[in-house]
């Protein structure tokens, strides 16, 4: 079982990543439950010495909203984190637009925005 500090711990270190995942998932106008999945595992994936419950992650998660376009610039351009977390960010992304039948053009816009912010930190 996790701890409420185990939480604390990643949401404090993690908000502004939840936040950019949201804006991929959340493209057509709902997050399905496929992308809360993956969602899921990227905090599984940043945390793995505490047993995340995907059941906290996801009442997290609707406890969100997705942020406007100027606020997802804000995140990419402004937060900072190790290359892997902005690695795992930009495949995670990836991940989420690959796994609808459709790419939004808003979407490749995003990918294309990480890349362009993010250029010499990942692979893309």
């Amino acid at each position: 079982m996790t701890t409420l500090a185990a939480y604390d711990s990643v949401l404090r270190e993690y908000t502004w990543t939840l936040l950019v995942l949201l804006y991929f998932a959340a493209s057509d106008g709902a997050i399905k439950s496929h992308e809360r999945e993956i969602i899921c595992g990227f905090f599984k994936r940043r945390s793995p010495n505490d047993e995340l419950e995907n059941a906290v992650i996801l009442e997290v998660l609707a406890n969100f909203g997705r942020p406007d376009k100027s606020s997802f610039h804000n995140l990419v351009r402004k937060r900072t984190a190790g290359d892997a977390v902005l690695q795992d960010i930009y495949d995670t992304s990836w991940q989420i637009v690959r796994s609808n039948s459709k790419i939004h053009t808003e979407q490749e816009r995003a990918i294309d925005y990480l890349k362009k912010s993010w250029k010499g930190r990942i692979a893309t």
